[in-house]
């Protein structure tokens, strides 16, 4: 043993040092559920606000939300097909560069 130290400290560090390990091992493992729920609880931050002035504007919650969603999703698809075209362009004129 170190001068100075106790073991009770040292299984403690050992005991620390493990779980650390673990939590991480579990994150990198549980990574392909974990990133499409943060990313669900991110949207819904961004999209409350807009469902609310919705809501407050007399609309019922349910069409509220499910126009909110309708929405999203058609700006996300256009997002990627102007991406996906633009990708398009982008490697047809690659050549010439």
């Amino acid at each position: 043993m170190w001068r100075g130290s106790s073991s009770s400290r040292l299984n403690g560090a050992a005991a620390g040092l493990t779980i650390i390990a673990l939590v991480i091992a579990a994150l990198h493992f549980a990574d392909d559920f974990l990133i499409p729920l943060a990313l669900a609880g991110f949207l819904s931050f961004i999209l409350q606000p807009l469902v609310q002035w919705l809501d407050n504007h007399g609309w019922p919650r349910p069409l509220a939300v499910s126009s909110v969603v309708l929405l999203t999703t058609l700006l996300l698809g256009l997002a990627g097909i102007f991406l996906a075209r633009e990708a398009s362009n982008l490697a047809a004129e690659l050549p010439r560069y």
